[in-house]
């Protein structure tokens, strides 16, 4: 009795709403539809050997035994755009949920081989989202608002407990709270100058960044607030 009361206290706390995952679903698949339209407006340049880092180069330079790459297959035009076809159909597959599983697979192989061509054009974000896709390969995507779920009858659970939900709301968490703990600087607290230093780059800042430097005390307690809510509020996913 003890030992079940001990597991559906884990559940509650590492436990995914099957709802919630298929909300995850749509929102990965979105992401790489977007990621593939980004990317292929600069094809020729980014993963062709008409560009700026061309195989052979990328081989002699900056080989490296770990990086998986399909892409690196061929230097054509026909066939990086052949590869892109590929990884849109299997994200649209996912979007639907069919053979998700399946769908969730290939497409977190072939963002790894994407990303493995031209490392030198990632940033955070990108690692992030390949490790998302990684978790989700672990968890049961399709069970609800999916194609997949009109072929099967559906769980009588609203929670799914496993490796996968532990390792993805981990991941989560993550992200946040060591982005507050790399915050030492004055800048972020007591002074709360942060935010108000990030938006005048010009580089960087959009129309409403420059609104927004009209305001500087707005920007003083934002900084606070992103600063806190990143520290703390990782703790709210296991409440």
């Amino acid at each position: 009795m003890k030992e079940r009361k001990k597991m559906a206290s884990w559940k509650e706390v590492f436990g995914v709403d099957y709802r919630s995952l298929a909300l995850f679903r749509v929102c990965l698949a979105v992401l790489i539809l977007f990621d593939l339209c980004v990317r292929s407006k600069e094809l020729i340049a980014h993963y062709t050997d008409f560009g700026v880092l061309p195989r052979g180069i990328f081989v002699e330079k900056f080989s490296n035994v770990f990086w998986v790459s399909l892409h690196m297959a061929n230097g054509s035009y026909f066939f990086q755009i052949f590869l892109f076809i590929i990884a849109a159909l299997f994200a649209v597959a996912l979007l639907l949920g069919y053979r998700t599983r399946i769908a969730t697979i290939v497409s977190w192989f072939l963002l790894i081989s994407l990303q493995s061509r031209n490392p030198f054009v990632l940033q955070g974000g990108d690692i992030l989202f390949r490790m998302l896709l990684f978790w989700a390969m672990f968890l049961p995507l399709g069970e609800r608002f999916s194609l997949d779920s009109m072929r099967k009858k559906a769980k009588q659970d609203n929670y799914h407990f496993s490796f996968g939900s532990i390792g993805v709301l981990l991941q989560f968490a993550f992200v946040f709270f060591f982005a507050a703990l790399i915050k030492t600087g004055r800048e972020w607290f007591p002074d709360g100058t942060a935010i108000y230093y990030a938006l005048s780059i010009d580089q960087f800042v959009t129309h409403l960044g420059k609104f927004l430097l009209g305001f500087p005390e707005l920007m003083q307690y934002l900084t606070y607030f992103v600063y806190f809510v990143e520290l703390v509020g990782p703790i709210f996913l296991f409440v």
